[in-house]
């Protein structure tokens, strides 16, 4: 009978572990994939204005995450206070886990939807063939591709047993896949041809010699760097002050203070280039 008691127990326990295991993985899940089912937020009316500068910014989960904090979020607030002669209006077109293939596949869209003037492009951590993962327990595994939760407890030992992951190999190959170089020659042939500019971002932290090198032949792309600007930002303050996680090893999504960071040098940059109009804005017809 007391034998009896205790089977019914470890049963018991052991669909519960089930069951709460079920359930977290249902939530990552909806947590993923809701705001590519949302999509971005509707414009206003105004915004489609032929005054109103319009700039689109595509990437993954570095973009998309984090509304008014994220990168996009913080450079509206940094554009709105630069200007009184033109009105910006900043497009966060982010979704998480994606790679310049899926970039491309919506971007046609994304131009006729919104019209920009300007599209800045964030990608890269995605890649087929970026091993950013391969130090972590099991990631060569068919659980850490399709589970959440078991690539989320991966993770987390991977970060217990390699605690400094400044190293992961993954930033010197980000840049050299066949596929993402033709995929960078397409968005700049088909934004050119609608006349808008295009800049290609690099992560913080992140050298920027590589992305240039991809871009060599495109002229008409401007590349910005973010690593000088978080090198001497992480020299000041700690790397929590900046970041959230350490999901790519040597970065990972932006806290508010560095998106702001990242938002900030990315204004100033293309203000200096001249990217950026100061006053009078014409209109875009792709």
């Amino acid at each position: 009978m007391k034998k009896t008691a205790t089977t019914r127990k470890i049963i018991t326990a052991l669909l519960g572990l089930v069951v709460s295991l079920v359930f977290l993985e249902l939530c990552l899940l909806v947590a993923h994939t809701l705001p590519a089912l949302l999509g971005p937020d509707e414009l206003d009316a105004s915004a489609m204005d032929p005054g109103v500068y319009r700039i689109l910014c595509l990437g993954d989960s570095t973009t998309a995450i984090g509304g008014d904090s994220s990168w996009p979020g913080q450079l509206q607030e940094v554009l709105d206070a630069e200007s009184d002669e033109t009105r910006y209006v900043v497009i966060n077109g982010g979704k998480t886990g994606v790679d310049s293939s899926d970039i491309l596949a919506a971007l046609q869209e994304n131009l006729e939807r919104y019209r920009p003037h300007l599209v800045i492009v964030m990608t890269g951590i995605n890649e087929n063939g970026v091993m950013m993962y391969r130090h972590i327990p099991g990631s060569d595994s068919f659980f850490f591709e399709r589970s959440r939760v078991f690539k989320f407890f991966a993770l987390m030992l991977g970060r217990i047993l390699e605690p400094d992951l400044d190293a992961v190999e993954g930033p010197e190959k980000m840049y050299r896949e066949p596929t993402t170089r033709s995929n960078f020659e397409a968005m700049a042939e088909q934004t050119g041809r609608a006349g808008i500019k295009l800049v290609a971002m690099q992560y913080p932290r992140r050298p920027v010699e590589p992305l240039k090198e991809m871009l060599r032949s495109l002229s008409d792309v401007t590349v910005v760097d973010n690593e000088g600007i978080f090198v001497e930002a992480l020299e000041r303050g700690r790397y929590e002050d900046y970041f959230l996680d350490r999901f790519a090893g040597d970065f990972g999504h932006c806290t508010q203070r560095g998106s702001r960071l990242l938002a900030g040098h990315l204004a100033q940059t293309l203000f200096s280039k001249g990217i950026l109009p100061r006053e009078g804005v014409g209109e875009v017809t792709p």
